[in-house]
């Protein structure tokens, strides 16, 4: 929980899943 844009601006949409999963989490 709490993850934010993790990875954001290097992976783009990558970043977008990642911060879908840390709400779920």
């Amino acid at each position: 929980s709490g993850g934010g844009t993790t990875g954001g601006s290097s992976s783009g949409g990558l970043g977008s899943l990642l911060s879908l999963a840390s709400k779920f989490s």
